[in-house]
């Protein structure tokens, strides 16, 4: 009976916290649309960027779209390089050609462009940050403007992130502050796409009712499958973490205290992590001159390097707070790594991961613990179901397959025509 009642109250406290939620944003709502392209316009993100028109016109009138993302794909030549730096480099071109199939011109402009075009220029505005915001703020055409959520709300990034700065201010006594714009873009939004799990579903649910589906986030191509040349005996008790930005964000400071005190573990830091100075110096001792975790910077995941870090490392842990399906935890399962995350890190494992239910350190000690027992074959089994669940799941196809299906369905909500027989 008491399990009954704690289940109960911690069904209404999650229906309360929605629901307040929902009239916040609502009455956000009410504020001067003014006032969020001002804020929008001062963000330390904007600048200006280019319109580039990416195909030629077509024969007869047609639609037009406009995609806010990166324009670098189109003013250089196609290169892996290029879309290995961030799939959004490849996914833009991805987006470009479904749309292009279905008889749009389309015009790409960057994210963070201070001067982008408003939708009302427009037949359809697919984007993400400030500029999609602007654009669509000023807009009174009715159209299809869809909201790419590449993981978490916004508002629940900034919030998780407060908390652990919270936890690491009362611990340690350090004061850090690490930014997370708040995207107002679905406000203005008619859909989302979004990248991630239940987990980010819902952070868009809290503030929104719009039609959402989730696309798969990407492998990078050239990334290498190394369960044949693993030590799983060792491997059990080497760990990697991989971000380009966010320490606390992604729980590395839990991580580099729990490791530091338990030397029988091993911890592989990658990714450049210097320029985050109070928190590089604050850990300097423990990224830099502790025996058993080895600070390697930043990694092209389809080197020699990585693919060595990887066939000798048995998990992937990544306790991030707001995350999307992110590019190092998947590539890091493409090679058979298995991931240690929570929910919120956003990922699709298949049910392959080992879960973290909270960031704090008696419950990653007691995980990189299980782990390290785990025998050999075990690890062994597990790391090639989870490179052969990556194979599937986190292929460019899908990602094609399922935006290309969103966006059909959209379009249709919105009475939009589809037109495949426009010429080139």
């Amino acid at each position: 009976m008491k399990d009954k009642i704690l289940r109960l109250g911690r069904k209404l406290a999650n229906a309360t916290r929605r629901v307040s939620g929902f009239i916040r944003w609502h009455c956000y709502q009410k504020y001067s649309v003014q006032q969020v392209i001002l804020r929008e316009r001062q963000s330390l993100y904007l600048k200006e960027y280019p319109v580039v028109r990416v195909n030629a016109a077509f024969s007869k009138p047609f639609a037009s779209a406009l995609l806010h993302l990166v324009t670098e794909p189109f003013q250089e030549p196609q290169c892996d390089e290029l879309s290995n730096r961030h799939s959004n480099y490849w996914k833009a071109p991805a987006i470009v050609d479904c749309l292009v199939g279905y008889g749009f011109w389309v015009d790409v402009t960057d994210w963070r462009n201070a001067n982008s075009p408003s939708a009302d220029d427009y037949d359809l505005v697919i984007g993400q940050g400030p500029a999609f915001t602007a654009s669509c703020a000023r807009s009174t055409k009715k159209i299809p403007k869809v909201f790419l959520g590449w993981g978490l709300y916004g508002g629940a990034t900034r919030h998780n992130i407060e908390l652990r700065l919270k936890k690491l201010r009362k611990r340690r006594g350090l004061r850090l502050t690490q930014a997370a714009d708040v995207d107002d873009g679905p406000r203005f939004a008619t859909d989302i796409i979004y990248i991630g799990n239940d987990y980010t579903r819902k952070s868009y649910e809290s503030i929104s009712k719009l039609p959402m589906a989730m696309v798969p986030n990407p492998a990078t191509n050239g990334v290498s499958r190394t369960t044949e040349s693993k030590d799983f005996g060792n491997a059990r008790r080497r760990f990697l973490w991989m971000a380009a930005y966010g320490t606390m964000r992604r729980g590395l400071d839990v991580l580099l205290e729990v490791f530091a005190a338990n030397p029988e573990f091993e911890l592989w830091i990658c990714g450049d992590i210097s320029h985050e100075k109070d928190f590089f110096g604050f850990y300097k001792r423990e990224i830099l001159e502790t025996a058993n975790i080895h600070y390697v910077g930043w990694v092209d995941v389809t080197s020699d390097l990585f693919r060595e870090m990887t066939s000798q490392s048995g998990f992937f842990i990544y306790p991030s707070v707001s995350d999307g399906m992110p590019g190092s935890v998947v590539n890091a399962m493409i090679a058979g790594v298995v991931p240690v995350v929570p929910e919120s890190a956003g990922m699709e494992c298949g049910g392959l991961e080992v879960n973290i239910p909270s960031i704090d350190h008696s419950t990653i000690l007691e995980i990189i613990k299980q782990c390290g027992a785990m025998h050999a074959e075990e690890l062994q089994e597990q790391s090639n179901l989870v490179a052969d669940f990556a194979a599937r799941f986190y292929t460019r196809e899908a990602f094609q397959s399922r935006f290309n299906k969103a966006l059909v369905e959209i379009l249709a909500r919105h009475g939009v025509e589809l037109n495949t027989q426009r010429d080139v």
